[in-house]
């Protein structure tokens, strides 16, 4: 296990996601996907995940699709299981979605969490209040099309930006706004595209608070919540030690 504290926002606050009782309101977590998982890995792993989700695997065009939607997954059940709800085996998390296709933890409550996948990450944010994450895989593209998608603040603040690193700033602008929109438990509607997620408009987001990250030098990250304060380092497991999480814990020990 390692962690990564990437912050284009803001110095970290020692204690900034913790709760009065000492247990934190906000956890990052991310696996990197881009090595294969071992055959007994994936099975295990497909056998543990959720109906729904299982049931969506085979429908994939792509494998690495379908294992960067297994693994965000298992990362959920190995951050909620291990850190949040301790007492429970992770096998016996039941996760449900809404009629905006956000998911939700069945019978907590209490507790709040997003998943997100592109490239070689998977991400998950778990927090005590509405959450959401996002992570993109930055590729060349032209952004001359992308002027519909942004507010009048944020196409000014990306011509602002000299050219080589506009393509960047897309990306950031856009984790940005869709971690608010999962935060907020919509789509990217109308009303929410012409929302500035730009660091310049943090007012008229309240309650929520964005902070931007990134998990590699081609992978930016965001994430929203309706917290004062928000932490800007991920706890980044491999897929070995998520297994050793939630395999383990469940009484299912990798075959072989």
């Amino acid at each position: 296990m390692r962690t990564l504290t990437f912050d284009r926002e803001a110095e970290s606050v020692p204690g900034a996601g913790d709760s009065p009782h000492g247990e934190p309101k906000l956890g990052l977590y991310a696996v990197d996907v881009s090595r294969a998982l071992t055959a007994d890995m994936q099975v295990s792993f497909t056998e543990l995940c959720s109906p729904r989700r299982r049931a969506r695997l085979g429908r994939f065009r792509h494998p690495d699709d379908a294992k960067r939607s297994l693994m965000a997954e298992m990362l959920a059940r190995a951050a909620i299981g291990a850190e949040w709800l301790p007492e429970h085996a992770s096998g016996e998390l039941a996760f449900g979605q809404d009629r905006y296709g956000k998911p939700y933890l069945i019978g907590h409550s209490e507790l709040h969490f997003n998943l997100s996948h592109s490239g070689r990450w998977c991400a998950c944010a778990v927090s005590t209040a509405p959450v959401g994450v996002d992570v993109e895989q930055v590729r060349p593209m032209e952004l001359s099309w992308t002027d519909k998608f942004l507010s009048a603040d944020e196409r000014e603040d990306l011509r602002a930006i000299g050219e080589s690193d506009r393509l960047w700033r897309f990306y950031e602008l856009w984790t940005r706004k869709e971690s608010y929109a999962k935060a907020m438990g919509r789509g990217l509607t109308p009303e929410l595209l012409s929302v500035s997620v730009a660091e310049g408009g943090a007012e008229a987001l309240a309650p929520y608070r964005i902070r931007s990250s990134c998990l590699d030098d081609s992978h930016p990250a965001a994430v929203c919540a309706a917290l004062p304060e928000l932490r800007g380092d991920w706890t980044v497991w491999t897929p070995e030690e998520i297994a050793a999480r939630v395999l383990r814990r469940h009484g299912m020990n990798e075959r072989g």
